[in-house]
């Protein structure tokens, strides 16, 4: 064999390789292609759950806050109702201490 016949196919050889790289290149730029698209839908739906998630906790933690208001405007309500009682029980008292000395007289 000679020199150039060699050579000639050590360039079809490599030639043959740099086409099946070319063809495996362009199998893997497709199923890229396609996985890019795939994830796209999901971060498409993964910010649409996030942004519905978050939407449900809001309204849930403003559930919860009216709740703790009126329970704390409950229990101010209370407490001024017991300060107003003990307040006529001490009125009360002092108006029949005030009472008894004068009828003893």
């Amino acid at each position: 064999m000679s020199n150039k016949q060699h050579q000639l196919e050590k360039m079809n050889l490599e030639l043959e390789r740099l086409q099946n790289n070319f063809y495996t290149m362009s199998k893997l730029t497709s199923e890229t292609a396609t996985q890019f698209e795939g994830i796209k839908t999901l971060g498409r739906q993964q910010a649409s759950f996030f942004m519905s998630s978050h939407a449900v906790f809001q309204a849930v933690s403003e559930k919860k806050e009216l709740n703790r208001q009126r329970l704390l405007m409950l229990q101010q309500q209370e407490h001024l109702e017991q300060q107003q009682q003990q307040q006529e029980q001490d009125d009360s008292d002092l108006q029949h201490q005030m009472e008894l000395p004068s009828s003893s007289q």
